[in-house]
């Protein structure tokens, strides 16, 4: 299978991929700056682990299996914690609560 690029999980993640590749992930994660160059580095947060998985269905890249494995783990924590909050919301309106706004919504990673 042809790969992109690499990632690896070191505190943050760290993206090194081919060049039209590299602006894809920039438009992508809009917190990257886009004048960032070479590896990019992306936060390691359950959101960002989700988005990082979806990214690598389209583009491959070389990953260790641990570092899979923790991205795994961290998208499906990020899955789980999006249905809880849409639980909530729908167990909200169906009782008449007032439902908040998402931004209202402050989920600690």
């Amino acid at each position: 299978m042809k790969t992109y690029g690499t990632l690896i999980l070191s505190g943050t993640w760290h993206l090194a991929a081919v060049p039209h590749v590299a602006m894809r992930v920039k438009r992508v994660f809009e917190s990257i700056a886009k004048d960032q160059h070479g590896v990019i580095q992306i936060p390691d947060t359950p959101g960002n682990a989700r988005d990082l998985l979806w990214f690598l269905d389209r583009y491959p890249m070389e990953i260790s299996n641990g570092d899979l494995a923790q991205l795994r783990h961290r998208a499906a924590f990020h899955a789980e914690q999006v249905l809880a909050v849409e639980r909530i919301v729908a167990r909200a309106q169906r009782v008449g609560v007032a439902v908040v706004d998402q931004q209202d919504l402050k989920i600690n990673y």
